[in-house]
């Protein structure tokens, strides 16, 4: 709900926190920790949020919530590095025998090239699609990096070979299509940009923050 940023969502997530509250009588530490977090982001201390998290994940590196929730919230701060830094400190504890393990690589690639490591983080993003390749932000983090390096039509032909599984996951999948159009626009195909904004990205109208910006 507080993902969403949406004022509905927000009020909605107060009442959760108290729900989550009446609940922690019995809660373990781990739990107490994810009650605190919320409370914390509940009430707007978003560094103490990821701070929280972050302390869950020195002592529980598979807690794959406190993983994914800390991998977001540091991006939204801006807090490049320790994106990046906080994925390094888990990553040891992972493998191909624990369940998820290709998630984190794609959260490891997509905090890797934000840090402007692409070459480290293009084979982790590449390993977890193989892995499964609907994880759509490992793909998205793949694009990045070929976005980032000017491999225009390595690009396009990255988005365009998981197109279908990556339709399947909901509105970020817009936002790859998006990825894509930058790249026809680098090529100046000004059809193919202004088709893919009419039919792929912005086909209907949407108040989804993610649907708005790729329309921009």
């Amino acid at each position: 709900m507080r993902m969403a940023n949406l004022q509905e969502w927000n009020e909605k997530s107060f009442d959760s926190l108290e729900r989550a509250k009446e609940l922690s009588y019995s809660a373990t530490k781990r739990e107490q920790q994810h009650v605190d977090a919320l409370e914390a982001w509940c009430t707007g201390n978003l560094k103490q949020t990821v701070r929280i998290w972050d302390n869950i994940l020195t002592e529980y590196p598979h807690d794959i919530l406190a993983l994914r929730l800390s991998h977001n919230m540091h991006f939204f701060l801006g807090d490049i590095w320790r994106m990046r830094d906080s994925l390094a400190r888990v990553l040891p504890n992972w493998d191909e025998g624990v369940d998820g393990y290709g998630f984190v690589l794609g959260c490891r690639c997509f905090a890797l090239e934000e840090a402007g490591q692409y070459e480290e983080a293009e084979p982790l993003g590449r390993r977890a699609i193989d892995i499964n390749e609907n994880d759509i932000w490992a793909g998205h983090a793949v694009a990045h990096v070929l976005e980032m390096q000017g491999r225009r039509r390595e690009g396009i032909d990255w988005i365009t070979k998981y197109q279908e599984p990556w339709r399947k996951r909901g509105v970020f999948s817009k936002h790859l299509w998006w990825h894509r159009a930058l790249h026809y626009l680098e090529f100046n195909d000004v059809e193919a940009v202004i088709n893919s904004f009419d039919k792929e990205f912005w086909a209907e109208p949407s108040e989804d923050n993610i649907d708005i910006c790729n329309s921009f």
